[in-house]
């Protein structure tokens, strides 16, 4: 008898047990899906506001001045010809801006915590509006605001300059947008250098991967020249397989030049997957500084584009510099410097 109402107990304990965990289940089941409808409707109101935001030609910032993180919403980056992928700074954001603006906005950083910060900046074909406020938060203090472009009057206006001004393949500044920024980079007392780059061995994948590869292989080109150079650079795609690169350059604009053609040609030889396919290129460039080689954009461009057509013929690969002659025969002196793998 008493192994019978053992059994019974056990029976009946099992099924309370059992009873108790399904009630427990329910009941986070409940609360999750509760917790996701809630937080989906805070999120979409957010939403709502970001899209709102981005429309209007605004774009968000952030800087929490005891981190030193700087937060940019994809717009902003938009604003500056960059990837959102860039990583930016209070130092590189100043870098990319001429040397008035930058001293601008380093004092209006600089007003303390109680003031509200608002400036313009003026940049190559486009003027920016800045206002930012202090807000104390999680015992930190942070500086949010927006950035709003300001040199178009309307939504439509905005996307006639954006088509104008950029590559629709890759997303970089095109050709339209190289002579007008270069204009004003090519300023008295400024030094720079123009990169002229041709690929080699773009065709070949073309032909026999087809264009859907090539244009790929253009769009990843553009993100890893993106990646080779600092915020105050610039990248642009003039069409075909030919970039420009414009390189903000304080000291010695050789030198500097020198450093970035190397990285690119190192970072260009790098293998490409495609479709599940790897293929490998090159690159040659060639360089013009200014003012020692032109201060206008169209005659940097024509020098580098001569000296690149030199390093094609020195080997590929290579990059040749605007103003020196061919080499002087099979015996002379290569002036087309070939960058050794590692």
């Amino acid at each position: 008898m008493e192994e019978k109402l053992s059994a019974v107990f056990e029976h009946w304990t099992g099924m309370a047990l059992l009873l108790v965990l399904s009630m427990q289940l329910a009941a986070w089941l409940w609360y999750r899906h509760r917790l996701g409808r809630y937080r989906l409707s805070q999120a979409w109101p957010a939403r709502r506001l970001g899209l709102a935001v981005a429309g209007a030609g605004l774009g968000v910032w952030e800087w929490q001045p005891a981190s030193g993180k700087l937060y940019w919403s994809p717009t902003v980056f938009g604003f500056y010809g960059l990837a959102p992928s860039t990583h930016i700074d209070i130092e590189q954001w100043k870098s990319c801006l001429p040397q008035e603006a930058a001293l601008r906005l380093e004092q209006q950083l600089r007003r303390g915590m109680a003031e509200w910060v608002e400036l313009e900046l003026e940049l190559p074909f486009r003027q920016l509006k800045i206002t930012g406020r202090w807000v104390y938060e999680g015992r930190r203090w942070r500086l949010i605001g927006l950035q709003q472009d300001v040199s178009a009057s309307s939504g439509q206006l905005r996307q006639m300059s954006r088509q104008a001004y950029q590559d629709r393949l890759t997303g970089l500044p095109n050709r339209s947008a190289m002579i007008e920024q270069l204009a004003a980079f090519c300023r008295p007392g400024q030094g720079g250098a123009l990169l002229f780059l041709d690929l080699d061995g773009f065709k070949g994948v073309n032909d026999e991967l087809g264009h859907d590869a090539g244009d790929a292989l253009l769009q990843a080109v553009a993100e890893r020249l993106g990646h080779s150079l600092r915020l105050c650079d610039r990248v642009y795609r003039l069409g075909g397989d030919e970039f420009v690169v414009w390189l903000t350059v304080e000291g010695d604009s050789r030198a500097a030049a020198s450093r970035v053609a190397a990285l690119i040609i190192q970072r260009l030889e790098e293998p490409f997957e495609l479709g599940g396919r790897q293929c490998r290129i090159s690159t040659s460039l060639g360089i013009a500084l200014c003012p020692a080689d032109g201060d206008t954009p169209e005659i940097l461009l024509k020098a580098a584009d001569q000296a690149m057509y030199r390093a094609k013929r020195a080997g590929k690969g290579r990059y040749a510099w605007a103003g020196e002659g061919e080499p002087a025969g099979a015996g002379g002196q290569l002036e087309a410097e070939k960058i050794a793998p590692d």
